[in-house]
């Protein structure tokens, strides 16, 4: 059964998270990624988290949860940029734990929520290992988010920032994120060195083939959940 497990940082540096990506990548496909579609996720990894700094119980990409829901779970202050009408819905159902803060001429406003909002609920691992798998089978898998997953293969930050945004994984500026992930896709192509390929024995391999079909089971059941956004079709 999910349990609420204190809010805690957990940073880990690029280097970690890298050699992390990689090894969830080879345990799910059973061959070796390209590394530019390493340096994809893990630019975008660093854009969400301050590179690791901010990383909360291991939540790779700030992936919200479901109190009592399928996943361990955590509450922590974040803030959104949504739809007026929608962010101020959301202040008249808890004024105490979200606030409007600003107010923008799109027709958009930023909200902060805090604890025990479900604004600010996020799933929560005990193990940078659990949190990395889980972090790429939603990828692969979410039916909202594998619409961007063309782009990781790709090897294009761009590209992914753009359909990701289009899913509504994320409320902030389109440029602006997709600059951020640019410049530091760009950086780590040439600082971060990746892995060889690890082996794993059959009963290994088995084993993440039950992770995987868990992890499908528990995704599908949120996956009305973990869409932090709204999709650009709804978009002022």
């Amino acid at each position: 059964m999910a349990q609420e497990l204190a809010d805690k940082r957990t940073p880990v540096t690029v280097q970690q998270m890298a050699d992390a990506m990689y090894t969830a990548w080879c345990r799910y496909f059973n061959s070796p990624p390209a590394h530019k579609s390493i340096y994809v996720l893990l630019a975008q990894w660093a854009l969400e988290t301050g590179r690791g700094a901010q990383m909360h119980n291991f939540n790779v990409g700030n992936v919200k949860a479901r109190p009592n829901g399928e996943y361990d779970f955590q509450y922590f202050a974040c803030n959104e940029r949504l739809r007026t009408a929608t962010a101020k819905q959301m202040q008249s159902a808890d004024p105490k734990t979200a606030r409007i803060t600003r107010t923008n001429s799109d027709g958009t406003s930023w909200i902060w929520f805090y604890p025990k909002n479900t604004g600010c609920c996020f799933r929560a691992f005990e193990q940078l290992d659990d949190g990395v798998f889980d972090y790429l089978c939603m990828m692969i898998n979410h039916q909202m988010f594998k619409r961007a997953w063309p782009a990781v293969l790709a090897g294009s930050p761009q590209q992914f920032s753009h359909l990701l945004k289009q899913a509504g994984y994320y409320t902030a500026d389109e440029q602006t994120y997709t600059h951020t992930m640019v410049l530091l896709f760009n950086e780590f192509s040439k600082t971060v060195v990746l892995p060889d390929p690890p082996t794993f024995t059959s009963e290994e391999q088995q084993e993440f083939r039950n992770t995987v079909t868990r992890n499908l089971q528990m995704t599908a059941a949120e996956e009305s959940t973990v869409c932090r956004g709204e999709p650009d079709d709804k978009d002022i």
